[in-house]
This record gives structure tokens, sequence and C-alpha cells, in this order.
């Protein structure tokens, strides 16, 4: 896995570190490089993520309210222009329509985790409950069960994401 970082610099401040591969986790669900190769954009409903994610990259850019999308929720976003950013994360492997077309990303091991936080966060879920279905054949067949959940269109994304997890960290990911 390549070892770089953001470019040396006037960008230095950037250089990997956990909380801003957590940004970069986020900014992968929901956010995106504008097409004009300098804008970046990162949209929330939880004022929370909109000021942690500014306050990692250091902005001081307005937090814009937006209108209800196709779900009917308002959201905010943060919109900024980093073209040295840009250009690194688009090095990194993230793209302008990165919908679809997102896959794997260099994210350095040691920040992985911290990466996959800031994924959860954005586009993830968490569920923990008591299973009992099979108590009928036996009663001590009750098992906790937890599933976390990674969303993406992508499926190069998605099946880059269980690599690690399956084989680094030892975890079952379907």
């Amino acid at each position: 896995m390549r070892r770089g970082g953001p470019p040396r610099g006037p960008v230095n401040r950037r250089m990997w570190r956990a909380d801003l591969a957590y940004a970069i986790g986020l900014l992968v669900t929901d956010g995106h490089l504008s097409i004009d190769r300098r804008h970046i954009v990162f949209v929330s409903a939880e004022m929370e993520q909109i000021e942690t994610f500014r306050r990692i990259l250091e902005l001081r850019n307005p937090i814009r309210r937006q209108p209800p999308g196709g779900l009917g929720i308002p959201t905010l976003q943060v919109q900024f222009g980093d073209r040295l950013l840009y250009d690194w994360l688009v090095a990194i492997g993230f793209t302008a329509r990165k919908t679809y077309t997102i896959g794997r990303l260099s994210i350095p091991d040691e920040f992985f985790p911290d990466f996959l936080r800031g994924h959860l966060d954005g586009d993830g879920s968490i569920v923990a409950y008591i299973d009992r279905f099979q108590t009928r054949l036996k009663p001590e067949y009750v098992y906790q069960r937890l599933y976390v959940r990674f969303l993406s269109a992508s499926r190069p994304h998605i099946q880059w994401l269980q690599e690690p997890l399956r084989h680094s960290w030892g975890w079952m990911a379907t």
C-alpha cells in the first residue's frame, strides 16, 4: 500500500493523521468533488458532523442550509475550494462522480480504522440484538448479534472495504 499523504508544501497541515482519515471517510460517503477540479462539498443532515468536518480541515467557510431533497430531509452543506487537496483526493482514488465509480482508495493501513469510522458515521449503521430464533429447538440457543453495515452504490468500493476486514482483522464481511 502506498504510504504517501497529501502533497508537502502549502498543505503540510493535511498530512495523514487519524482525524483526516476520518474526514475522508465522511467525504467518501456524504461529499463530492465538483467537476471544476477545485471545489469540495460535504453534505450532512447533522450539524455536529458538518462542524467536525470543518474543524478537522480547519475551514471557516459558511454552513449553508439546503432545502429538503428526495427523502424530504433538509441538509447542511459546506463547500470550499482547495486545488491541492482536490488533486490529492484524486491521487488517492477519489473520483468526481464517485457514486458508482469509486473503488479502491490508498489509505495507509494504520489509518484505515479511522477512515472506516468516518465511512460508518456517513453511510453506515450498527444493529445489536438478542437472537432467540432457534430457542424452539433448544432454549440455550440465544445469541448476541452485531451487524455493521456500510453502504455504497459502487460494488468495487464495497469489495475493497471487505478485503482488510476479512484478511487483516479476521471479520466475516458479507
